[in-house]
């Protein structure tokens, strides 16, 4: 069984598999979190469109400066203000950012607290794909792919 599946990723791998299979980064990962941890509403709004393939995410971790695999060194900031949240940060490299087809980004930030320990600061938020005149962005026009302050609503 295992070389079955060895061989499986492979080909999946070395092919566009994972697209027709539903199986690529970061919208996997992105799916497992809106699974477990979304809510009604947004299972409706994103998992579900996810899981058909008719949308695609994108997730913003890496930051320059900070070796952003450790989530601890995560500068950007998630504050809430009111009923909002403003995203506060600068983040590249965003897997899935560039795509048209990119309708909503998982954010990972800090919400800080000095009452906490480091490792206990972090948290993802979900920010969909558009400006604050509700049209779509994309890449040259997304807040999203350098520096930049947002709001998202709670």
């Amino acid at each position: 069984m295992g070389v079955w599946l060895k061989n499986c990723a492979e080909m999946l791998g070395a092919t566009n598999g994972s697209h027709y299979m539903n199986c690529s980064a970061p919208d996997t990962g992105n799916m497992e979190v809106l699974a477990k941890f979304g809510n009604a509403e947004q299972k409706k709004q994103w998992l579900e469109p996810l899981l058909n393939q008719e949308i695609r995410s994108a997730f913003a971790m890496t930051e320059p400066g900070v070796a952003s695999s450790d989530a601890t060194q995560i500068s950007s900031s998630i504050v809430r203000d009111g009923d909002e949240y403003v995203l506060n940060g600068h983040k590249w490299y965003i897997s899935g950012a560039m795509r048209k087809t990119c309708k909503i980004l998982v954010f990972l930030g800090k919400t800080p607290n000095p009452a906490m320990k480091s490792h206990e600061q972090q948290s993802m938020i979900l920010c969909p794909m558009w400006n604050d005149e509700g049209t779509e962005t994309y890449p040259g026009e997304s807040p999203f792919l350098s520096s930049f302050v947002s709001r998202a609503e709670a």
